[in-house]
């Protein structure tokens, strides 16, 4: 089956999978509009007399599909994620949501791409990060009972309905974050130990708190938090950088490795890479192994400790 056939099947068939007393849904396949203006199909499985219903997306299950998986049992998991969902309540979110005394202490900020998610940032409230192509959206997180995380995105209906101003919304979610997502940076050599070292990540101290950390040359280093969830949001903590560069004694060049961590390298005279080198790798990293939903940026930034100035890599390291 192509990816169109595939959908059809899906939809025809999956009440089959579902208890008897929830096989009289309706099914429908729709479009929903993922980061960076990307495209996703998602099933909605809509019970009678219940609100809004979970989006299911599809494109996973496709891959399973392509990679040889049956298809009774790509039914069977995508009926059991349904399952779960109306267990966790998420078919009533949309009026819980708009409660704020729900949902304050949950909402969180992610960064994005300016230019790439034109389409949809005049639909929902952001705030821009001055001197780049950067934005920050607002989520409510939810962990649920059976410990999935789920966001969602919060949009102008939800801010008129909570009555604040843009102002108090960014920095609600700024204090949230930096508590529910704390930042966390590690050496690129901890990283590749993890993934091939066979080292635990529980294993490794990480170095969470910052304060002492030191940046050195040529190393390059992964700052995201401690999920390494959205992580590229801690460019938005305050003093974070402003630290980093400081107990590094030099300013930074920063690398968008995606939307869920920043590589960092100091800034020497003798840097072996200048920032249209740098901006080269990152763009080569986007086009052939980052996911284009995923995708932060093709630009390099520089911070400034003397000037406390995130900016655009240009100037003597140009990048354009």
């Amino acid at each position: 089956m192509n990816y169109t056939e595939f959908l059809e099947y899906v939809k025809g068939h999956i009440t089959d999978f579902l208890p008897e007393e929830a096989r009289y849904a309706n099914t429908s396949i729709t479009k929903s509009q993922q980061n960076n203006d990307v495209i996703w199909m998602a099933l909605t499985i809509s019970q009678i007399a219940e609100g809004v219903s979970p989006k299911i997306y599809m494109e996973s299950f496709y891959h399973m599909y392509e990679c040889g998986t049956n298809i009774d049992s790509i039914l069977r998991t995508i009926a059991k994620r349904y399952l779960i969902c109306r267990r966790n309540d998420f078919v009533g979110i949309g009026q819980w949501i708009i409660d704020y005394k729900n949902v304050k202490k949950k909402i969180v900020l992610q960064v994005v791409n300016r230019d790439k998610n034109i389409s949809l940032l005049p639909n929902i409230p952001h705030k821009n990060l001055e001197n780049t192509d950067l934005s920050a959206i607002y989520k409510v997180y939810v962990n649920t009972q059976d410990n999935l995380d789920a966001m969602i995105c919060v949009n102008n209906y939800c801010l008129a309905h909570w009555g604040i101003t843009d102002e108090d919304l960014f920095q609600t979610a700024l204090k949230n974050t930096m508590r529910i997502f704390p930042a966390k940076i590690e050496s690129m050599t901890e990283i590749l130990e993890e993934m091939y070292g066979g080292i635990k990540r529980e294993e490794q101290p990480g170095h969470a708190g910052l304060e002492d950390f030191k940046i050195e040359s040529p190393m390059l280093y992964v700052l995201s938090n401690a999920k390494r969830f959205h992580g590229a949001a801690v460019m938005f903590y305050p003093e974070v950088l402003q630290r980093l560069a400081d107990n590094a004694c030099a300013n930074l060049f920063i690398l968008p490795s995606s939307i869920h961590e920043i590589l960092l390298q100091k800034d020497t005279a003798d840097a072996e890479l200048s920032a249209d080198k740098l901006q080269d790798i990152v763009k080569d990293i986007n086009r052939h192994i980052v996911e284009a939903v995923e995708i932060l940026s093709d630009e390099v930034y520089y911070y400034d400790r003397k000037r406390h100035l995130l900016s655009l890599a240009k100037d003597r390291y140009q990048s354009k």
